[in-house]
């Protein structure tokens, strides 16, 4: 295996594979700003997404609360009208 410094050869060569490091750092130095963007981007949607989750879950919960309440009227009134109409009966 040949020395990285002698594979080079002359010193144009050298600096051409100077220039193209540079510009392959370049271009992977701006992908990674590309990356991490995208990622604050993705982090910042998912909290956004996890707090509108909880608010969902709430109000799902109280409407479960509330339609558990009005189902207990409903059969407590529906008893109401069974004796009230038992009454009625009764009298006629």
């Amino acid at each position: 295996m040949q020395d990285p410094n002698q594979a080079a050869g002359t010193p144009q060569d050298k600096r051409a594979q100077i220039h193209r490091i540079q510009t392959e750092l370049a271009i992977l130095d701006a992908d990674l700003r590309k990356n991490e963007r995208n990622m604050e981007d993705i982090k910042l949607k998912l909290k956004n997404d996890k707090h509108k989750k909880d608010e969902l879950e709430e109000e799902i919960g109280e409407e479960e609360r509330e339609f558990k309440k009005l189902e207990g009227e409903q059969m407590m009134l529906t008893a109401e009208i069974g004796k009230l109409k038992k009454k009625m009966n009764l009298l006629t």
